[in-house]
């Protein structure tokens, strides 16, 4: 269509859409390792997924460049943490090379994390990963590990007592429906 309207959009970093619900407030913490006399620093953010990110009428609220439609839809795949260094990400969904331990399910979905390296941490030769089997890497993941800063699941035990209660709600309704009938 010759009348089609272009539009231009910058490019931009997408920010990390966390939560500024009071209970799912994001945290931020400065994690340091001494080794061999050197600070090493990152800082890790964490929180939960703000949903309304990825609801069509976000641009209108928060403008480019909202809404997501690929990344951040709150499951395992598009969410979780991400790695940063020098300003620029390096990984993405990292979730599991940090906590191998946890069973990474459906109740993790909406849990959001950034972990900012120094610049003291090095890069592998192509620049596109944090070199992970350095001291102070390793230092860094074993602090994470820890239960202070372990990503706690969404409840399983309310989905399951919600479930259960919607099974004897819709039970309890086909009895009713049923008695009525033989009536």
């Amino acid at each position: 269509n010759k009348d089609a309207v272009v539009q231009k959009k910058d490019i931009i970093p997408m920010p990390t859409p966390f939560s500024d619900l009071s209970e799912h407030k994001k945290t931020e913490k400065t994690l340091v390792e001494e080794i061999d006399g050197i600070k090493y620093k990152a800082k890790y953010i964490w929180g939960t997924l703000d949903k309304s990110k990825k609801a069509d009428e976000a641009e209108k609220h928060d403008g480019w460049p909202y809404p997501f439609k690929q990344y951040y839809q709150g499951s395992s795949a598009r969410s979780g943490v991400t790695m940063i260094s020098r300003g620029k990400v390096l990984k993405t969904e990292v979730f599991k090379d940090i906590w191998q331990d946890i069973g990474y399910d459906v109740t993790f979905n909406n849990f959001l994390a950034e972990l900012h390296f120094d610049d003291s941490f090095p890069t592998v030769n192509q620049k596109n990963n944090i070199n992970i089997n350095t001291k102070q890497y390793q230092a860094i993941i074993a602090k994470l590990r820890t239960k202070e800063y372990t990503p706690v699941s969404d409840n399983k035990r309310d989905s399951e007592n919600t479930l259960r209660k919607k099974i004897i709600e819709q039970i309890s309704s086909t009895t009713a429906n049923h008695q009525n009938l033989v009536q």
